[in-house]
């Protein structure tokens, strides 16, 4: 194999001398050009792993952060809680209506319910 490969680079050195120098020289910059950018690719590669791993790191600590999810839940037991609180608050206004007032609401909630019934037994 190592004579095979001194074959080649014998190959490769005689075609560069049948070259004239303008092309030499262009071959060279290529070259040179070609080893720069794998190094800066190279460099760059390094980076982003590095860069990869610490953003793992970052959202594993907030996935395990138990004041996030602590608050997570609170956020949702104060979401539910508004939603009841509305519903109390609508049923103590229609505690104080008119018999007559109180019939018209009821008549719209329950038509409320029942296109949400509706809806759901399509879906």
């Amino acid at each position: 194999m190592q004579n095979e490969l001194q074959n080649i680079h014998k190959q490769m050195e005689l075609r560069l001398n049948e070259l004239d120098p303008y092309q030499r020289s262009e071959y060279q910059k290529l070259i040179a050009e070609n080893s720069e950018l794998i190094a800066e690719y190279n460099s760059k590669q390094v980076a982003m792993e590095e860069l990869l791993n610490k953003l793992a790191n970052s959202e594993n600590k907030l996935r395990m952060d138990s004041q996030k999810l602590k608050g997570q839940l609170l956020k949702d037991q104060i979401a539910e809680l508004e939603v009841k609180k509305t519903d109390y608050e609508i049923q103590l206004n229609e505690a104080n209506l008119s018999i007559p007032e109180a019939r018209d609401r009821i008549l719209a909630r329950m038509k409320e319910d029942n296109a949400s019934i509706t809806n759901m037994e399509k879906r």
